[in-house]
């Protein structure tokens, strides 16, 4: 299978039933599923087609997502975005412009990540760097910590090497050394990432 790999951030408690509902409907094969330790998977052959769909529940982020593995995948991520309530990477954005509790935070963090596709986008490097700066929280910084290991672009890496430095909580400036230093030894790019 070659490695095309797109993925979709699912929004709300509904995610999981819809997505189901949807690999039921048309007739996914459910060939594996891993909930032994987290994060739980699920993932789906279409027949015929060289197309896998990944549902992961990530503890670590507390959001759940469709990873899309496969050179004939476009249909799927079609169905899944017309079928499916998703983030988007500007709604994520636009949550962190507005929520004012931890949660709500942590959620539109980690949903601005996973969703973003593309180039660098200059306005979440910004509001990372915001949120990294000016943020009284530590865990709410910390999860742009993360947020680089889904999202490893070079203006998330500086930041975390200036949060490795900056940081006033030695805890999370031990965390930005330990992004680092596993991004140092699985370069993006390297790792079959759900």
């Amino acid at each position: 299978m070659q490695s095309k790999i797109i993925r979709l951030v699912l929004r709300g408690s509904d995610g999981h039933r819809s997505l189901t509902e949807l690999a039921w409907r048309e007739e996914w094969d459910l060939t594996e599923i891993r909930h032994t330790e987290p994060p739980f998977v699920e993932v789906w052959d279409v027949p015929g087609r060289d197309a896998e769909v990944h549902f992961v529940r990530d503890e670590m982020v507390g959001l759940e997502y469709v990873v899309f593995h496969g050179a004939d995948v476009a249909p799927e991520v079609q169905q899944v975005r017309d079928f499916c309530p998703l983030w988007t990477q500007s709604d994520a954005i636009d949550a962190l412009g507005k929520v004012k509790d931890r949660d709500g935070k942590l959620r539109a963090i980690y949903a601005a990540a996973l969703a973003a596709t593309g180039p660098e986008d200059d306005r979440l490097i910004t509001l990372f760097r915001s949120i990294a700066v000016n943020e009284q929280d530590s865990g709410v910084r910390q999860a742009v910590i993360v947020s680089t290991g889904y999202l490893p672009w070079d203006g998330l890496i500086q930041l975390v090497s200036e949060m490795r430095v900056n940081d006033p909580e030695s805890r999370v400036r031990n965390n930005a050394q330990v992004m680092l230093e596993g991004l140092r030894r699985h370069p993006p790019g390297t790792t079959g990432q759900e």
